[in-house]
C-alpha cells in the first residue's frame, strides 16, 4: 500500500516537474520571436523561480532530515530484531529466571549501578 503511494506522488512530482519546464519552454518559443533578445532576462528571472518551485516539489531541504529519520528507524529495527533474536534463542528456564528477575522491585536501582550513562555494561575491572 505504501508503495503505491510512493509511486503515486512520484508520478506527480514528474508531472508538476514537466508541466512547468515545458511553460517555460512554451513561453521561450511564443516570446522569443516577439522580443528578440529582451526575453533572456526574463528567462532567467523564470528559469530561477521554477528552480525553487522544484525544490519545493522534490523536498530538497527534507533530504537530511529524512536520511537521518531513516537511519534512526533502521538502528531501532536492528536492535529490536537482535533482541528478538536473543529471546528466542533463550531456553524456557531461562526465560522464567529472565522474568522473575525483572519482577524484582528493586531491579531499576540494580540496572542503574551496573550501566554507564551510554548503557554499556559495567564490569569489574581489576
Amino acid at each position: 500500500m505504501r508503495s503505491n503511494e510512493y509511486n503515486m506522488a512520484l508520478v506527480l512530482k514528474l508531472l508538476f516537474t514537466f508541466l512547468t519546464w515545458g511553460s517555460l519552454i512554451a513561453v521561450t518559443i511564443v516570446l522569443g520571436e516577439e522580443m528578440g533578445a529582451e526575453v533572456i532576462p526574463i528567462l532567467f528571472l523564470l528559469g530561477g523561480m521554477l528552480v525553487v518551485i522544484n525544490g519545493f516539489i522534490w523536498d530538497w531541504g527534507q533530504g537530511i532530515a529524512h536520511t537521518s529519520q531513516k537511519k534512526l528507524e533502521a538502528e531501532e529495527k536492528r536492535k529490536r530484531d537482535m533482541l528478538d533474536s536473543v529471546l528466542r534463542n533463550l531456553s524456557d528456564e531461562q526465560l522464567r529466571a529472565l522474568r522473575s528477575r525483572l519482577t524484582e522491585p528493586d531491579f531499576e536501582q540494580e540496572l542503574a549501578v551496573m550501566l554507564g550513562d551510554d548503557g554499556e555494561l559495567i564490569t569489574s575491572q581489576r
